[in-house]
């Protein structure tokens, strides 16, 4: 095995090669006079000591008390692997080396090696260094792995050691953001027993997490506390906190903090979040009313606040208000969409108000052509916005006709949307348009619902368009369906008027009859 003296001839002799002979000089001196000179690694390294290995292994066995900082001289580069024998051997006993090497693991982000050095300091009958233990809890959270860092924790507390205060400002986030928010409450009480002072991010992480997990009685606790350490509460947690409260159907509780916050900072953020959640709840009185009180305060409503109200009115089978909140958008130089336009002729199909539905809808397309002109392109969501627009105008043939521009774009109508118009084609009995449609629709990957097989099906047959039917048929044999009995008899019929007897004999074999 290699003596004090050999490592220091061939740490000698390297230096010498590679032509650093004050290097080697101070070397020299340092292990002949026993007086346990330090020489800096960083300082070798900045001077081309490229043999990192060897300097590590000549200090940590010369007894000359030379420092090696295994993180240090990672990060300026050199490959882990060339120390990852040395380090894992079970050999090393000092502890101050091991801890070193487990904050170098830490920022590589090698977790399996660092856990181990960290097992192996506590097998060694001391404890690692706060340094150490909270770099390896930050690692844990950076890995996802908060069981893990939560066993640490305990781990650690049962030695009475309790983690430094950056790692609970990373922990208790990362518990919250995943719904542990029994522990995070703990790990929260722990940090004010030890006197830590907690900061903005980490009280706003709990509001936020116990307002998502409907815990509002601890989110109010934490709101009283971030007040009595002089934060103020943002716009955005006073939007979750009013959720939390409706969600809960506590609608004074959450109309007072609106109150609360709208003398000291009106905004129309918050106005829409109150208005949504009344409406919500159908108060629609209350929804009207903050809308006035917003335009009072000196606020102009949005798009937003104008499809909130349209929308809740339309459900409401209140075309005519719906029809006036149009006219007042304009008013505030505001532009409906199309997603506005929508909303006011489905209520008007309802309400049977077809010649109002004819004039938005021309509305609905000019904003259309108007979006192309202007060269705003338009996504999947307008033009199946669109397709609905025609399909409840009955203007089915247009909206096919978006089909073509659509698949240029790469987009295809959503499944919703090819059933609705496919319910359009069957009222208007447009079999053509209608299988045209369907085929559309398989050929894209949809399996149409077993009903509007049926349907489309016996209009075909009552039209006698026997070549579209077979293929129909086909299709939903292939697809595991089967029609229903009283197509069934229909079919059958047609097959034996025209004298398809064995396509009548498959069709019998093929399809049960249904009790």
């Amino acid at each position: 095995m290699p003596t004090h003296s050999d490592h220091c001839l061939s740490l000698l002799a390297s230096l010498h090669r590679r032509g650093l002979p004050s290097v080697a000089l101070s070397v020299r001196y340092a292990s002949s006079s026993g007086l346990g000179l330090p020489v800096d690694p960083a300082r070798l390294l900045r001077r081309g000591f490229p043999s990192v290995a060897l300097y590590v292994r000549y200090a940590s066995s010369s007894g000359l008390g030379l420092p090696v900082d295994p993180a240090r001289l990672l990060r300026r580069g050199f490959p882990s692997e060339v120390l990852s024998v040395r380090y894992t051997s079970s050999s090393i006993s000092d502890p101050f080396l091991l801890d070193s090497m487990i904050l170098c693991y830490c920022e590589l982000r090698d977790l399996p090696r660092a856990q181990f050095l960290f097992d192996s300091i506590i097998k060694l009958g001391t404890l690692p260094s706060l340094a150490s233990y909270g770099a390896l809890l930050r690692l844990l959270c950076v890995k996802e792995q908060l069981s893990h860092a939560l066993s640490l924790f305990f781990c650690m507390g049962g030695y009475g050691v309790l983690p430094p205060e950056s790692s609970y400002h990373v922990l208790i986030p990362r518990l919250c953001s995943k719904g542990y928010l029994n522990e995070a409450c703990f790990l929260f009480d722990v940090m004010l027993a030890d006197g830590i002072r907690p900061s903005l991010s980490l009280l706003k992480s709990l509001a936020y997490g116990f307002c998502k997990g409907q815990r509002m009685l601890e989110a109010e606790r934490v709101c009283r506390l971030m007040k009595s350490h002089g934060f103020f509460l943002d716009r955005s947690l006073c939007a979750a906190m009013i959720h939390g409260y409706c969600r809960e159907r506590r609608i004074n509780l959450a109309y007072d903090l609106f109150k609360e916050l709208i003398v000291c900072e009106p905004d129309v953020y918050l106005f829409n979040t109150m208005i949504y959640e009344l409406l919500k709840f159908n108060v629609v009185d209350g929804g009207w009313e903050l809308f006035r009180a917003m335009v009072r305060c000196g606020l102009k409503p949005n798009v937003v606040t104008f499809n909130m109200m349209i929308s809740r009115y339309c459900k409401n089978s209140n075309v005519d208000f719906a029809l006036r909140l149009l006219d007042t958008m304009k008013s505030y130089g505001l532009t409906p969409n199309l997603h506005h336009y929508t909303a006011v002729m489905t209520a008007l199909c309802k309400a049977k108000r077809f010649e109002e539905v004819d004039k938005l809808f021309d509305c609905a397309t000019e904003l259309f052509n108007q979006m192309n002109r202007d060269g705003c392109i338009a996504d999947n969501v307008t033009f199946d916005t669109l397709i609905k627009g025609y399909s409840i105008a009955e203007r089915g043939m247009e909206a096919l006709s978006l089909f073509p521009v659509m698949r240029k774009r790469g987009f295809f109508p959503s499944k919703f949307s090819c059933h609705r118009l496919l319910d359009c084609f069957c009222q208007s009995h447009a079999s053509d348009l209608a299988f045209r449609l369907f085929e559309e629709m398989v050929s894209h990957g949809y399996t149409p619902q077993h009903d509007k097989y049926n349907k489309l099906l016996l209009m075909l047959l009552e039209e006698e368009s026997l070549q579209a039917a077979y293929k129909t048929f086909d299709m939903m044999l292939k697809r595991g369906k089967t029609p229903d009995n009283e197509t069934k008899k229909q079919l059958l019929n047609i097959c034996y008027k025209h004298g398809e007897y064995d396509l009548a004999f498959k069709i019998d074999k093929n399809i049960p009859v249904y009790e």
